[in-house]
């Protein structure tokens, strides 16, 4: 038999205490898939420029990633560049991590970078810094927790908080990490 990943409560109904010996050998095969933490990463492999059309304002980070498949991933996929989906047919809590280096042409540009839910930035997430020197590579690090349902969407945005000034990311690294609720 298939193993089949469920949600905690029908964990919980499928294995009570056993006192009629029902408990099967595929109960607890479920019991194993469901709890075992999915994971998974994409990174960068070809940067591209992030135009802001307006400050402030947050947009999808560019570049072209690919699945990290060396990492034995499970529960993830890569949806679209930047874009990592869960595939684990449970409620999760995900340990989202994003480690970013960032390239502007200009001086004293502050940039904010965040998560972004299904295509909504999570406003409550962010951290910014100011590049001061052009060309030069700024590397910012976030985590978060983040609730997900089966085939949500995880990317990393950014926004000028200064101008309309374009930025680079010349490494990207998104990791998730997977917990049932």
């Amino acid at each position: 038999m298939a193993e089949t990943p469920k949600v905690l409560s029908a964990l919980l109904a499928q294995l009570p205490d056993n006192t009629t010996g029902l408990i099967s050998p595929e109960d607890i095969r479920d019991a194993v898939v469901s709890l075992f933490p999915s994971r998974g990463q994409l990174d960068l492999t070809a940067s591209a420029s992030t135009t802001f059309a307006v400050t402030n304002t947050w947009y999808k980070l560019a570049g072209t990633t690919a699945l990290d498949t060396s990492l034995g991933q499970d529960g993830f996929s890569q949806a679209s560049n930047n874009e990592i989906r869960a595939t684990k047919a449970v409620n999760q809590v995900l340990l989202v991590t994003a480690n970013v280096e960032l390239v502007c042409g200009s001086n004293n540009k502050a940039f904010g970078i965040t998560f972004a839910k299904n295509g909504t930035a999570i406003n409550g997430i962010h951290i910014s810094a100011v590049l001061s020197d052009s060309n030069k590579g700024y590397g910012f690090s976030i985590t978060a927790l983040i609730p997900t349902v089966l085939d949500d969407t995880i990317s990393v945005y950014v926004r000028n908080e200064t101008d309309t000034t374009a930025v680079t990311a010349t490494s990207l690294t998104l990791s998730a990490v997977g917990f049932i609720r």
